[in-house]
C-alpha cells in the first residue's frame, strides 16, 4: 500500500512538472522559465471589459454645451412670451420683429412659426383698414397664410383680397382732403358726379368727427378709399346677400346703380359705412359688431321707421346670444338671422343711449381700445349688466 501512495505523489508532481514546462514554451518573452505572472493579472484567454472614464476636461466641455443649449431654448422662449404680450396689446410691429428671431433661432418649433403667422396677419388687417392699402396688405397675408396653411380663414381672406385688386386695376381715383374716391370712368355719370360724392363724403365726415370727437385722416390713417360699383359689379365682388347695401372691410365699397336718382339710399348707406370708420378708430379691432352696428345704425339719420322695424323681426324671430352678435355678422349664410342681428343691435344700442346717457355707446367704443369689454365697462359706468338691459329691450317689445 506505501509504494501505491508514493508511485501516486511521484506522478503528480511529473504532471505538474510538465505543466510547468508546457507553461514556459508558451511564454510570448521565450523564456524557460515558470510563468512569471501575477495571480492579480487577468488570464489572457478571458475577455476583459474596461469601463473608460472621459477626461475631466472633455466631460465638462460637453456639461458646458448641453447647459448652454436650455439656456438659449429658456432665452427664446422668454423671448416668445414677451412677443405675444406686446401682441395682445396692439403693439403689432415690435411683436412681429420678436416672433422673427424666434423663428430665425429656431425654425422647427411650431409655436413660433404660428405665431409669426398671426403677428402678419394682424399687421396685414391693421394696414388694409387703417390705410386701405391692400397692396401692401396682400404680400404680408399671402406670407401668414403659407407659414400657417391650416387656417383656411387666411386663404380665404386673401383671395377675397386678390379679388378687390383685380377689380379696382383700371379704376379712376378723385381725391379730396380726406377720400380717395374709385369709380368705373365707363359710367359718364360718374365722371361728372364725382364732386358730388365728395361733397357728401366731406360733408358727413365733418359731422362725424363733431360727434364722436375723432378725426381718423388727421390722427394718421391714410384717406379713406370709397369704391362705387354697379350692382351686379358688387354683388359679384363681394359675394353677400342682397340685404347688403354697402361693407367696410378697410375700404368703403357700395353699389350705386343710379348716381341721381338713388341719392337717398347711397348718402344713408355712406354715412353708415362712414361711422364704421370712425369706430375702428376710436375703439380699434376689439369692438364687437353688436356695438359696432348698433351705433352705425342709429347714427344714419332719421331711424324712427327703422326702430319699428327691428322690433318687429326681434319679435317675430327672437332675441340671439350677445356673444353670437359679437363676431362678425356679415358672412353669415342665414339672411332672416342677419335681419335679427341687425335689428337687435339696433335696440340695445338706442335703448343704451336713450336711458343711460347719449354718449355711453361711443364711450363703450373708447373702452375697446384700451382692452375692456363693452359689459365690463358698462358694469363700471352703471353698475348694471348688458344682459339685464337686454331683458329691458326684449320686455319692452
Amino acid at each position: 500500500m506505501k509504494y501505491v501512495i508514493w508511485i501516486a505523489v511521484v506522478l503528480l508532481l511529473a504532471l505538474g512538472v510538465r505543466g510547468a514546462l508546457d507553461r514556459s514554451r508558451t511564454n510570448p518573452n521565450g523564456d524557460s522559465q515558470s510563468d512569471k505572472r501575477d495571480a492579480s493579472e487577468p488570464d489572457v484567454s478571458e475577455p476583459v471589459v474596461v469601463l473608460a472614464e472621459p477626461e475631466p476636461g472633455r466631460r465638462a466641455v460637453r456639461d458646458l454645451d448641453a447647459e448652454a443649449q436650455r439656456a438659449r431654448i429658456r432665452s427664446i422662449r422668454k423671448r416668445n412670451e414677451e412677443g405675444v404680450e406686446l401682441l395682445e396689446k396692439g403693439q403689432i410691429r415690435e411683436a412681429l420683429a420678436i416672433f422673427e428671431a424666434c423663428v430665425q433661432d429656431d425654425p422647427e418649433e411650431p409655436v413660433f412659426v404660428l405665431n409669426l403667422a398671426e403677428a402678419l396677419t394682424q399687421l396685414a388687417l391693421e394696414v388694409h383698414e387703417l390705410n386701405g392699402d391692400l397692396a401692401r396688405a396682400v404680400p404680408l397675408l399671402e406670407r401668414a397664410v403659407g407659414l400657417a396653411p391650416e387656417r383656411k380663414e387666411l386663404a380665404l381672406l386673401l383671395a377675397e383680397w386678390k379679388r378687390f385688386l383685380d377689380s379696382e386695376a383700371e379704376l379712376w381715383e378723385y381725391e379730396s382732403p380726406n377720400f380717395e374716391l374709385v369709380f368705373d370712368a365707363d359710367r359718364p355719370e360718374f365722371l361728372s358726379g364725382a364732386q358730388d360724392i365728395l361733397d357728401v363724403l366731406e360733408g358727413t365726415y365733418t359731422e362725424l368727427e363733431s360727434i364722436t370727437g375723432s378725426n381718423p385722416v388727421g390722427e394718421g390713417r391714410a384717406r379713406v378709399r370709397v369704391v362705387v360699383y354697379d350692382g351686379e359689379a358688387f354683388g359679384d365682388l363681394m359675394r353677400l346677400g342682397k340685404w347688403a347695401g354697402g361693407i367696410f372691410d378697410g375700404t368703403v365699397r357700395l353699389p350705386i346703380a343710379e348716381l341721381s336718382r338713388d341719392r337717398r339710399v347711397w348718402t344713408r348707406v355712406l354715412r353708415h359705412e362712414l361711422v364704421h370708420v370712425f369706430i375702428r378708430s376710436l375703439g380699434g379691432r376689439g369692438v364687437p359688431s353688436w356695438l359696432n352696428e348698433g351705433i352705425a345704425q342709429s347714427l344714419e339719420g332719421d331711424i324712427g321707421a327703422q326702430l319699428e322695424r327691428s322690433k318687429e323681426l326681434l319679435k317675430a324671430g327672437g332675441p340671439l346670444p350677445l356673444e353670437r352678435i359679437s363676431g362678425s355678422i356679415v358672412r353669415w349664410k342665414d339672411e332672416k338671422e342677419i335681419l335679427r342681428a341687425y335689428a337687435q343691435s339696433l335696440l340695445l344700442v338706442d335703448w343704451i343711449a336713450t336711458r343711460y346717457g347719449q354718449d355711453l355707446p361711443l364711450t363703450l367704443v373708447r373702452a375697446c381700445k384700451a382692452g375692456t369689454s363693452p359689459d365690463v365697462s358698462f358694469r363700471n359706468q352703471t353698475g348694471v349688466e348688458l344682459s339685464t338691459v337686454l331683458n329691458d329691450v326684449l320686455n319692452s317689445l
